[in-house]
């Protein structure tokens, strides 16, 4: 891999799994790092050991819950007012609920965390992104998409027969239809490009917490899983390859690109999912 200069990058979900991981290796790479999870405790001992290796003040860290909306827009704001370029925003943030949970806003969870937050604070830091160009933001998604045959926009967030899997899919189908999307609003010229990575199945705690089912789930992938540094080089490779400059609106296999899903690819229903995002956000956040 061939790097472009290294800079700044913000990671959601990075204490853990392929967050962190790529949290390593972009320090190592010598980007300055602000990492994003709702434990406080954590994110202390993560920054700590990066510190450590790469440098002192490498990784400065903020604290949200990405699935409750407000707090995304908070993390938003305390972001542009520190006014840091940015040149990576890495949407890494996610996660699996069974049964069916909705949050203290009145958003299903797996859509508000595994959409909404990654829409929401794209849109929130354009325009740090567009001052600090070529910027590139990459959002975690996951072949799970693949198994999704309808997207209702009438039931984004799964009130009618609620089934974990499908939401799940559901949500990384909206990941893509977002980056193909955004990819489209942002000109050329911009400097501003987005795509999204499957990792690979990677070995994590993902599943937990989600009784029998997760416990299969688990189990059973648990068994063709990679390691979570595997998992990392995609999320790497389209955060600092100089050779991804200007590659924008692309779904990635790990590290290879590939065509996503006919439903994926359906330029209608991705504006159309689009706005429907933005009222909900607008919806749940006031603007």
């Amino acid at each position: 891999m061939v790097q472009q200069s290294p800079g700044h990058a913000i990671i959601t979900g990075a204490t853990q799994g392929i967050g962190l991981e790529a949290a390593r290796e972009l320090a190592r790479l010598g980007y300055r790092l602000t990492l994003v999870a709702r434990d406080p405790d954590s994110l202390g001992r993560v920054a700590a050991g990066i510190n450590a290796l790469a440098g002192a003040g490498v990784v400065t860290t903020r604290v949200a819950d990405l699935s409750l909306l407000r707090q995304v827009k908070r993390l938003g704001e305390e972001i542009l007012a520190a006014g840091e370029p940015i040149q990576a925003l890495v949407h890494n943030a996610g996660a699996y609920f069974n049964p069916r949970r909705v949050t203290g806003e009145g958003v299903e969870t797996t859509w508000a965390l595994n959409h909404l937050a990654v829409f929401g604070l794209t849109r929130l830091l354009e325009p740090l992104l567009l001052a600090s160009a070529p910027a590139r933001v990459l959002v975690v998604s996951s072949n799970a998409h693949n198994m999704v045959r309808d997207l209702p926009l009438d039931d984004l967030e799964y009130s009618r027969n609620y089934r974990a899997l499908q939401a799940y899919g559901r949500s990384k189908l909206a990941n893509i239809l977002f980056v193909r999307e955004q990819a489209r609003q942002w000109s050329e010229a911009s400097g501003l490009t987005i795509n999204a990575v499957h990792p690979g199945v990677v070995r994590t705690r993902f599943f937990r917490g989600n009784g029998l089912m997760g416990w299969f789930w688990r189990t059973l992938l648990n068994r063709v899983a990679i390691t979570p540094a595997a998992g990392a080089r995609g999320l790497v490779q389209l955060a600092a390859d100089s050779a991804m400059q200007g590659v924008t609106g692309k779904y990635f296999n790990q590290m290879t690109e590939k065509e996503p899903s006919a439903l994926a690819q359906n330029a209608d229903l991705a504006q159309r999912l689009w706005e429907a995002s933005a009222r909900r956000w607008g919806e749940v956040t006031g603007g």
